[in-house]
């Protein structure tokens, strides 16, 4: 979708060929952008679709309270983004931050005390943002999920570790302790059981869970009904 939206850009006629040249490296930028991890999280905790698709039968939905005091984030390579699911304004909030930087572009290559490497620096950032909000687009078929990312960029000596889900190999990382939740618990707020045959069971089973790892919290069952056929 943003390559296509750049393209489009590209043949408005409303940009010099020096600038489109940078506009056209933006898919290239995109490799330094490889070593983010995401966690994936909601703020519909009780959905038929996302029951459907993320927690068949007697699926569970952890709620997290975030006014708990307890960090999510550690540093500048930590933090969260909410999706964005509307491409229309998505495209204009890109040609927005296009433009802005077409402006400091003419206005650079006009200055002769101004050097090429300054001028690149600079485009580079640009390509660098529109990487990074390409990141927070996503198909307006998967709204329901009214999705917030947390992203986490890992430094090389990190250890990629790997899991298995549904066939597949996925990578992942651990995040480091931080310090500033040292003796705290995991700010769990509540947790919904999803429809399914044994509901009451898995939720007596959480429950219990629960109260032995120390939480007071409400195991409750989700709104919709079960239907088996």
């Amino acid at each position: 979708m943003v390559k296509n939206m750049l393209t489009e850009l590209s043949l408005r006629g409303k940009y010099v060929d020096g600038f489109l040249k940078y506009l056209n490296g933006v898919e290239e930028f995109n490799i330094e952008y490889n070593n983010y991890y995401i966690a994936c999280f909601t703020h519909n905790g009780d959905s038929l679709p996302m029951w459907t698709m993320y927690g068949k039968d007697c699926g569970v939905a952890i709620e997290i309270d975030l006014t708990s005091g307890y960090s999510f984030v550690f540093g500048p390579n930590c933090f969260f983004e909410d999706m964005l699911y509307e491409e229309s304004i998505f495209n204009r909030f890109i040609e927005d931050i296009v433009d802005i930087y077409y402006a400091e572009y003419i206005k650079l290559n006009n200055d002769e005390h101004v050097n090429k490497y300054t001028i690149d620096g600079i485009m580079n950032d640009l390509c660098a943002k529109i990487v990074w909000y390409a990141h927070n687009l996503k198909n307006k078929s998967f709204s329901h999920e009214a999705e917030t990312r947390l992203f986490y960029r890992f430094k090389d000596d990190y250890i990629v570790k790997y899991r298995i889900k549904n066939n597949f190999i996925v990578p992942y990382v651990e995040m480091p302790p931080c310090q500033l939740n040292k003796d705290k618990n995991f700010p769990i707020k509540s947790i919904v059981v999803g429809p399914g045959e044994e509901q009451d069971l898995v939720r007596h089973s959480i429950d219990e869970f629960m109260k032995s790892k120390g939480y007071d919290i409400e195991v409750r069952l989700s709104t919709i009904p079960y239907r088996n056929r």
